[in-house]
């Protein structure tokens, strides 16, 4: 877990001006609900997703079902809460609010997986699905922002809720592969993953100081 706090403290501290830590920790306890609400989902469509397995239509359905509904319910409530919140000031924070609900479910989730998985399990989840949540709640802020600013473009608001989605489908898939040439696809996924989030990430900074200034 430690990797999960310093992902919150790292994006916390790229804030130039900090958004108030009890709203922050509520976001992040809210990220905790929506996995409890993303689990809820995945049994209630249970016959859903067993039919998708047993056609074999694996792609589809970590798209819908894993990737649909874990960032589905991220992104409702981010889109909720924080859209219009008066703590908004400027666009970074979109994305700082974002993380903080990514690392909320993530924390909860990495909880049920170490529960029912032996450590290794763990120890993958650290390495890479933790950072991974972090990307998706980076790359969701960074795109709802730019529709807050012009919300004419709707474009803006599909990416922040279908690319997420997309990507996390695309990294479970390459996750639960077969082929053991698979393991280097998803190592080269992951890689394109996260240094695409770090840049996004800084040019959010420079975007929003350009902003400022």
């Amino acid at each position: 877990m430690i990797v999960l706090f310093l992902l919150l403290i790292y994006v916390y501290q790229k804030d130039r001006h900090k958004e108030p830590l009890s709203f922050l920790f509520l976001l992040f306890v809210i990220g905790m609900i929506s996995a409890g609400c993303s689990l809820f989902s995945s049994i209630l469509c249970t016959p859903i997703i067993e039919f998708f397995q047993k056609n074999h239509l694996t792609f589809l359905n970590l798209l819908f079902f894993t990737g649909g509904f874990e960032e589905g319910w991220k992104w409702i409530f981010l889109y909720t809460i924080c859209f219009k919140n008066k703590n908004y000031e400027e666009s970074f924070d979109m994305i700082v609010y974002s993380v903080w609900i990514s690392l909320g479910f993530a924390f909860l989730e990495n909880i049920f997986y170490v529960w029912d998985h032996e450590w290794m399990v763990a120890l993958l989840r650290i390495l890479f699905a933790i950072p991974a949540h972090a990307c998706y709640g980076i790359l969701m802020g960074y795109y709802l922002t730019l529709y807050r600013k012009n919300q004419k473009k709707k474009k803006y608001l599909f990416a922040s809720l279908f690319l997420p989605i997309f990507l996390h489908g695309l990294y479970d898939y390459f996750l639960l592969a077969k082929p053991t040439y698979m393991l280097f696809v998803f190592l080269f996924f992951v890689c394109l993953l996260f240094s695409r989030c770090l840049y996004t990430l800084f040019q959010a900074q420079e975007e929003n100081r350009r902003f400022e200034n």
